[in-house]
């Protein structure tokens, strides 16, 4: 009787020390869908921020076109208001 105790403690000893396993597993299996999503999410993360870089780049490239732009644009509108300032002084001096 003493030895069916003994195996009997040793089989709940047994069964404790599988189901701490399995609990562990379950905890592991968690933190694996947990660490799946974070993954997920630095993906999706890192590709909203490649976009925006390239759309940040494009306005960048825009801008100093634009920028290059802007001096011509500039000499061509004196040159007009010039043009436009000499022609209304002939007018005056024709007056």
């Amino acid at each position: 009787m003493l030895l069916l105790q003994e195996d009997l403690q040793g089989k709940q000893n047994q069964e404790s020390h599988m189901q701490k396993e399995l609990d562990n597993l379950k905890d592991m299996t968690f933190e694996k869908q947990s660490l799946e999503m974070a993954i997920y999410d630095c993906d999706r993360f890192s590709s909203l921020c490649n976009e925006k870089d390239v759309e940040l780049k494009a306005a960048l490239s825009e801008k100093r076109s634009l920028e290059m732009q802007l001096p011509k644009l500039s000499s061509q509108g004196s040159k007009k208001t010039i043009a436009k300032e000499l022609v209304d002084e002939n007018n005056q001096v024709k007056l």
